[in-house]
């Protein structure tokens, strides 16, 4: 999955997905899991960083918490078995 934020762009790997449930009981997408190869692996679970896909608008609407940066998702690339 391609970030972009001011200046620069950062590929991460998404491993999961984190739903809350809502007040009519539907599922709404709030993180995306990532495995990020410039930060140091987790000894705890088995990603290492968190995008927060509750956008806010903007230009930059996503929240990086890794990095604590203001991000767009740019760019993605899914593979899965036929």
């Amino acid at each position: 999955m391609g970030m972009e934020y001011p200046g620069w762009g950062h590929w991460v790997v998404a491993v999961g997905l984190e739903y809350s449930r809502e007040s009519n009981d539907t599922l709404s997408l709030c993180r995306i899991l990532v495995l990020d190869p410039q930060e140091i692996p987790s000894k705890v679970c088995t990603w290492n960083g968190v995008v927060d896909a509750r956008g806010s608008g903007g230009a930059y609407p996503y929240t990086w918490w890794t990095k604590d940066r203001k991000v767009k998702l740019d760019q993605a690339l899914a593979i899965w078995k036929k």
